[in-house]
Parts: structure tokens; sequence; C-alpha cells
């Protein structure tokens, strides 16, 4: 497997997942996610800097360029802990609805952290 460093860090093989993306809005449904490596079954939202997506396994995935957005860690702990709870809750046909909502809460929060900063980029312009 090939390794290459990037800032004094081991990353991913180059070839393989986690391949950075400058732009998220080409995406669309059956594409592979090149930065998680995961086919988008059905697409949630995405902008230059995001996208959001459930899988194949009808997850809620997503992923994002620059650092995380102000309450992002709390919107995805919760997520996932849905998602684990959830798992011997849902009857089958219950699990694509719940699923995308999971996911639609992740897209509004990536959604405002776009709109806050190019917003503080215009008052400080």
């Amino acid at each position: 497997m090939k390794v290459h460093m990037e800032n004094g860090q081991e990353s991913r093989p180059i070839n393989g997942s986690a391949r950075r993306v400058s732009d998220f809005t080409s995406f669309c449904e059956g594409d592979l996610d090149p930065t998680l490596n995961k086919k988008i079954r059905t697409l949630i939202d995405s902008d230059t800097d995001y996208l959001v997506y459930l899988d194949e396994d009808l997850c809620a995935e997503w992923t994002f360029n620059g650092d995380s957005p102000s309450g992002f860690d709390d919107v995805a702990n919760r997520i996932w802990r849905l998602e684990t709870l959830s798992i011997t809750q849902l009857l089958p046909s219950q699990k694509e609805p719940f699923e995308r909502l999971l996911a639609e809460s992740m897209a509004r929060i990536l959604i405002m952290a776009v709109w806050v900063l190019a917003y503080s980029n215009q008052l400080m312009s």
C-alpha cells in the first residue's frame, strides 16, 4: 500500500479513499464519493464545500472542505448515536426516511456554516 506524507503526517493511499475534492457541486446520485469511497445512492445536498448523501446501505454520509463548523461535533455525535439506536428500533421501511431526516440535519448545519463564512467575508471587505 502506497502511503504519502502531508504536513508531516502519514495520510491514506493516494489512489484510495480520502482524496481531497475542491468542489462537490458536480456530484450526483450514482457517483462515488472519493473522500469516503462510498457510492451516492440519494443525494441530500451539495455545494462547493460540502456533500451530504445516503450511501448504498442507507446511512447518512457527509464530507466537507475546511475546519469543522461551529456546532458540527454535537450534531455529528447525535446523528451517529441516533443511527446506532435505530438499528434495533426501526422497521426496514422506516430506515430510509429516518436516515434522510438525519442527513438533512447535517446538511442544514453545513449550509449555515457556508452562509456564515460568506457573510463574515462580506462584512470584512
